[in-house]
Formats: structure tokens, C-alpha cells, sequence
């Protein structure tokens, strides 16, 4: 049909179940994206051990109550970075957009529901290379502790925090004589 040949061009994964969570459809790009063809996932159930989601604390969603399962209770959309099972045995990172399939329209009764997914890959070492970033920005190279513009961050973040709130703060530092002795003399990890 039509419509299988445009979810197939997509650059997005998509599948679709039923209320059972049998996989009723499975787009080119999920075969991609995770090496399952349409042949090995459609007719089969999604918690058989195909994709197996996983959340970020390495909790197998399938095997509770998952985005999809969720949708299919409350007809809520949702959206969800999980891991999915590769065909080939590693995981991959996806953001997964969950939709109810309405029998008659939505508010009608829930007779399926569509994932779309894409590869978050991207997203994640983005966000890893802001972390780093920051701590490059934020952290002395040497003793890992905060730097000056870290301290006036904080500074300035709880003084706010305090003429707004009224929660009163306090600020202590601390200096060692002749640090630089134990430096030269036992090093500076030490």
C-alpha cells in the first residue's frame, strides 16, 4: 500500500502492535536500525526476546510495564530513550515516540500501538562531550575540584537562591601553609 511505502522511505524505525503486543508491522529502517528483519519480528510478540528495551539502569522494560504497554493502558502518547536489542547481540540507544491506535478516532477504543524510533547515538555523545566540557570548564586539570568560575557560579546561584527563598547559606575556606613543600616532596596526586 501506500502508506507501508511511505513508513518504509522514513529515516525512522516503526513498528506497530497489538493489544497482545504482537508486532503487526515493522518498517525497512527498524530492520536497519536493528538487524531484525520484517520476517524474524512480525507475528511474533515484542517481549518474546526480540528487542528487548532496556531503560538506563539496565531494567528490561518488556518484562514490566514498558512505554508501549503503558500507552496501550491510558492512550497517552509518550516519549522514551531506552536501549533496544541488536540482532547482532549489543544494544542501541533509541528515542522512541509511543502513540495508541485508535479503532475510530482517538477517544475511540485502543486496538494497537505504533513506535517510531530513531538512533540516539548522537544525542548521547553530545551530550557525554558537554560533560566533558564542562568539567574541563569548571574543574581544576590537576585535583579535580571545582575552579573559580565554578565557585562564582555556585556563589552566585545560592545568593539568588537566598534573597529569594530566605535559606541562609555559609561559605568556608580553608588554606595549608606550605603546601607547595608536599607537592615537591611527595608529588601532586599524592
Amino acid at each position: 500500500s501506500i502508506f507501508e511505502a511511505m513508513l518504509d522511505n522514513l529515516s525512522d524505525g516503526v513498528y506497530c502492535t497489538d493489544l497482545d503486543r504482537t508486532v503487526t508491522y515493522w518498517n525497512r529502517t527498524a530492520e536497519q536500525l536493528t538487524g531484525f528483519a520484517r520476517d524474524d519480528v512480525v507475528g511474533r510478540h515484542c517481549r518474546d526476546g526480540i528487542l528487548v528495551h532496556v531503560n538506563d539502569d539496565g531494567v528490561t522494560l518488556c518484562e514490566s510495564m514498558c512505554p508501549m504497554m503503558r500507552t496501550a493502558m491510558d492512550g497517552e502518547e509518550r516519549t522514551a530513550e531506552v536501549y533496544l536489542h541488536h540482532r547482532d547481540g549489543h544494544r542501541i540507544p533509541v528515542i522512541m515516540k509511543v502513540s495508541p491506535v485508535w479503532s475510530d478516532g482517538p477517544g475511540s477504543e485502543i486496538v494497537g500501538v505504533i513506535q517510531v524510533f530513531s538512533d540516539n547515538s548522537p544525542t548521547l555523545a553530545a551530550r557525554e562531550r558537554i560533560r566533558h566540557l564542562e568539567d574541563l570548564a569548571l574543574l581544576d586539570e590537576l585535583t579535580r575540584l571545582p575552579n573559580r568560575r565554578f565557585i562564582v557560579r555556585e556563589l552566585t546561584s545560592r545568593i539568588m537562591e537566598m534573597s529569594r527563598l530566605g535559606e541562609p547559606f555559609g561559605v568556608l575556606f580553608a588554606d595549608i601553609d606550605d603546601f607547595k613543600s608536599v607537592n615537591d616532596t611527595y608529588g601532586h596526586d599524592t
